[in-house]
């Protein structure tokens, strides 16, 4: 059991971190599905089926959380859903706090692709119960920031009615949002940028506000990842992850409050008062290279 664990979590980590995940994402935003995605769900089901046979509800939950995630790459919201929740309720009977945490994160993200704001909203609050009983761990305070920024999020999604038309923008902005809890920024930048611009083509500023706020905080990770590279080459710090991020929140911030979504411009704000972002504010007009930039930066 411990051995079939570690191999799901292994292929996992993976999935999250390969380049090759970010391509095949982006691919279901040109309408395709990727076939090995789609067979590793296959696969996730069968292990799935094993544990309940083993009657190990951790191992069953740990599989239902990389399923939730595979199907939200493939755009498959409705599927994704299902299996963050069945993994949140097997994880609450377990008393795995840090588990069902990432699934009250992944659920809330899915409820907003779906048009769902207030049922995010809701998971927003029960993840704040789960922050504060978790509040001496390691992980409870990362939670907590990631909690506040899906409510960032749903505060500016509140109106928006989902729809078919937006289904692979909302898988994008919600993999963009989660890709940023776990630092792995080379997935969340441009699945930010493309669920923005595909949100910007349907007039949905709702969703442009909370890919803006996804796009910001890639860019503040990129750029701190950036800076450590040039520290050891005895180079100046960079310029322009930080300009984007500021360039991002302001978005943000001036949709935000046109709708009303304070929580949506805290979020922004607090981007903008960081010192690198602040320093880099008069550059934010410079634009930045999205198709270039990863063969750049580190």
């Amino acid at each position: 059991q411990a051995r079939l664990a570690s191999a799901v979590s292994r292929k996992d980590a993976a999935l999250r971190s390969r380049p090759e995940a970010c391509a095949a994402m982006l691919a279901v935003y040109n309408g395709q599905k990727d076939p090995a995605l789609l067979q590793q769900a296959e696969e996730l089901k069968k292990q799935r089926e094993n544990f309940q046979l083993q009657k190990n509800p951790r191992g069953e939950a740990m599989v239902l959380g990389s399923l939730a995630s595979l199907h939200l790459m493939t755009a498959d919201l409705k599927d994704s859903l299902e299996a963050a929740l069945t993994s949140r309720e097997i994880s609450a009977k377990a008393k795995d706090t840090e588990s069902e945490l990432r699934q009250v994160l992944l659920a809330g993200h899915v409820h907003l692709a779906l048009g769902e704001a207030d049922k995010a909203q809701a998971l927003v609050r029960d993840g704040r119960v789960l922050c504060n009983k978790a509040r001496e761990t390691k992980f409870g305070e990362p939670a907590l920031c990631a909690i506040e920024s899906l409510g960032a999020a749903a505060s500016a999604m509140v109106g928006y009615a989902g729809g078919e038309d937006n289904a692979q923008a909302g898988a994008l902005c919600a993999v963009a949002h989660m890709e940023v809890t776990t630092g792995n920024f080379k997935v969340a930048l441009p699945a930010a940028k493309a669920a923005l611009d595909a949100y910007e083509a349907a007039g949905v500023q709702g969703g442009v506000a909370a890919a803006a706020l996804a796009l910001a905080q890639a860019h503040v990770q990129a750029g701190m990842a950036e800076d450590r590279g040039r520290q050891k080459q005895y180079l100046p710090m960079a310029t322009h992850h930080a300009s984007a991020a500021g360039q991002a929140a302001m978005t943000a911030k001036q949709l935000c409050g046109n709708m009303g979504a304070q929580e949506g411009v805290n979020a922004a704000q607090a981007i903008l008062d960081m010192e690198r972002v602040a320093s880099c504010m008069h550059l934010r007009k410079q634009g930045f290279d999205y198709n270039s930039w990863n063969a750049i930066n580190p």
